[in-house]
């Protein structure tokens, strides 16, 4: 009886110390878990959402992202990547440019851009030739122009024929000293034909750089892998409020992108009307053409400006935007079917059409456009003020003269510190 008592109070014993030994683990694993808990947890900083913005840089205007850049990091305490896209040659000139200025806080990934995926989809330019092949121009005047505007000049030197013709000469009475003015004077405008032509071929090819670039918007899931939703901006824009309440957009189910109606702010129809814009789907497709007329969407329709974009990339791949845009483009080169004016420029037409009914609204406010398309058509300066994006879309943008508004863009400007790109102003 002894033993067995004995036994029972080892046995209750170990079993007190069994409790008291769970006891003190459960007691002692709960700073331990919060202890590896408060380890775990990123900073308020790193939880916060990122907003991928992506911004062109072109050469020739780069000056223009890096006024976009400054911009909206200046306005913002959002957590703000940029993703800035450009071509082999132009990204060494951004990267610097950033990291020697004070735009060297910002996080930001460059990113190239393959031409090489536009092949074959991109439609020479027909009602401006001189644009595209300066040489084959030239040679189509020679074919149809008066000989004596042909062929004088060193640098015109392979064609070989006189300066006027004699029977010329004797009718309209260009002998003598008359036939040697003549001859100077023909010689010197060949002599600007040249030189036009020359400027002409750079400015192709920066004009070639920047068409190749319209088109990053079309392939954004290949350049940004990571993000749910991506800002787009073209680089002439500046941002006046704060980019989170862009990012904050609401799309509709099914939708893949959200963009800014041409047709959406009364106070901007008076500025459409008095430089004469087209802000319906007849300014950019071609009704004359079967194939849009198939499509069955009214001409009148208004349209829509894809220089400001929020993008669902999810919704984009699940609908094959990218590979829809390319069919168009395709069509294009085939059939020729948008209009020759092209208001909103060569990317917008094929999004006219894959889009059409199946985007979301930006608030109006978060793209003030036409800015750039005249340079006396001015906005009320309190509108501007009021303004979250301000977009010089149109041929005078605010780094080149002539141009309104620019002080509003050049309070964001940031000068290069390499000294290549330089403001035009009237005093320069």
């Amino acid at each position: 009886m002894a033993l067995l008592k004995k036994i029972n109070q080892i046995l209750l014993l170990l079993l007190v110390l069994t409790v008291c030994a769970i006891l003190y683990n459960k007691v002692h694993q709960v700073p331990l878990a919060l202890r590896n808990e408060t380890v775990d947890l990123e900073s308020p900083e790193e939880m916060e959402e990122e907003i991928p913005v992506v911004i062109c840089a072109a050469a020739g205007r780069m000056g223009a992202a890096v006024a976009a850049i400054s911009s909206i990091y200046s306005n913002t305490e959002a957590n703000v990547l940029f993703y800035i896209v450009g071509l082999k040659t132009t990204i060494p000139h951004i990267r610097k440019w950033i990291e020697n200025s004070k735009l060297k806080e910002i996080k930001f990934k460059v990113v190239e851009f393959n031409p090489m995926v536009l092949k074959g989809k991109i439609r020479q330019d027909a009602s401006r030739p001189e644009l595209l092949q300066p040489e084959e121009h030239l040679q189509q005047v020679q074919k149809g122009a008066p000989s004596s505007l042909l062929c004088t000049g060193e640098a015109a030197s392979e064609v070989p024929c006189p300066v006027l013709r004699p029977a010329v000469q004797e009718r309209y009475g260009l002998t003598g000293a008359s036939s040697t003015w003549a001859a100077k004077m023909i010689k010197r405008l060949k002599h600007l034909l040249h030189q036009s032509l020359k400027e002409l071929r750079l400015f192709q090819s920066g004009e070639d750089k920047i068409q190749e670039l319209n088109f990053v918007r079309f392939y954004l899931p290949l350049l940004i892998q990571k993000h749910e939703k991506v800002i787009y901006l073209d680089d002439d824009v500046i941002v006046q409020g704060d980019i989170q309440e862009l990012y904050d957009t609401k799309l509709a189910p099914g939708h893949a992108a959200a963009f800014s109606d041409d047709c959406d702010l009364p106070s901007t129809h008076e500025m459409v009307r008095s430089v004469g814009m087209q802000n319906t789907y007849m300014g950019f497709l071609d009704y004359r053409k079967q194939a849009i007329r198939d499509l069955g969407i009214s001409p009148s329709t208004c349209s829509f400006n894809p220089g400001v974009i929020v993008a669902n990339m999810t919704e984009w791949k699940h609908q094959r935007i990218t590979k829809q845009l390319e069919k168009w483009m395709q069509r294009n080169v085939e059939e020729n079917l948008y209009s020759s004016t092209l208001g909103g420029g060569v990317a917008t037409s094929p999004m006219l059409i894959v889009f059409h009914g199946k985007y979301s609204s930006i608030n109006p406010m978060w793209h003030i456009r036409h800015l750039g398309w005249s340079p006396d058509a001015r906005y009320s300066e309190q509108f501007l003020q009021e303004a979250k994006l301000l977009h010089w879309n149109g041929r005078y943008k605010p780094w080149d003269y002539p141009s309104v508004h620019t002080d509003l863009w050049e309070n964001w400007f940031i000068p290069d510190p390499s000294g290549k790109f330089k403001l035009t102003r009237p005093d320069s």
